[in-house]
């Protein structure tokens, strides 16, 4: 299919073109909101992380206290498949 003979379109605007007016001050404060949250997020995934290792490393000392998954579940509540869950890094 031949773009001969088409009229050329300017490409499309970008979404952070500055032509259009801003507010500058709730602009700067939705900036600093979005990195904040931002920063939680990370912390948080950071946390989370640390957790599941923590989680790990306790299911594994149990284990070689010679406890069962089975045991473990039933001491804690939980099935045995769960406790393999934490188990894993």
């Amino acid at each position: 299919m031949s773009m001969e003979g088409l009229p050329k379109e300017p490409p499309p605007a970008m979404i952070f073109d500055m032509s259009r007016p801003v507010d500058e001050p709730a602009a700067r404060r939705a900036l600093g909101r979005i990195r904040e949250a931002d920063h939680r997020m990370r912390k948080a995934e950071e946390d989370r992380a640390l957790a599941k290792q923590d989680r790990a490393m306790a299911v594994q000392d149990a284990l070689r206290t010679g406890l069962t998954l089975r045991e473990i579940g039933r001491r804690l509540g939980l099935s045995h498949e769960r406790v393999r869950q934490m188990g894993k890094t």
